[in-house]
């Protein structure tokens, strides 16, 4: 895949994610699976899944950077959550990227898990725990 090819599809992702936040959650952060040897991201919760723990775990550049391990979802606050999700639980075409979304727990459906990193409801609140 050239560079135009990847850099259109990024934009697609992009475009796509912030069309989706409109009425959901908003894109943080939009990162690069590093390419060979590692050139893989692995999803533990399979996909956006708010009332699910989970983290993405692999070797991803923003910029110059290269960051390399376990991302897991957690709470930027008490009532909104950082979802971590690799681009081919989105749509195979995107599985070189990966993503932190932000969604505030009251928007989705949050469920009754006592894991860290969720949205849960509590007493009739909706709360990131």
């Amino acid at each position: 895949m050239n560079k135009t090819t990847k850099k259109l599809m990024l934009i697609t992702l992009i475009v796509s994610l912030i069309i989706a936040s409109v009425s959901a959650f908003q894109v943080l952060l939009v990162a690069n699976v590093a390419p060979l040897p590692f050139n893989v991201c692995v999803e533990y919760d399979e996909g956006i899944a708010f009332d699910n723990p989970g983290a993405i775990n692999g070797t991803f550049v923003i910029g110059n950077q290269t960051f390399s391990g376990l991302f897991p979802d957690t709470c930027l606050s008490n009532t909104t959550i950082i979802e971590m999700v690799c681009g081919k639980s989105i749509n195979q075409n995107y599985k070189h990227l990966a993503a932190a979304l932000v969604e505030d727990c009251a928007v989705v459906h949050a469920g009754n898990s006592t894991a860290l990193g969720v949205c849960a409801e509590f007493g009739g609140w909706a709360r990131c725990i």
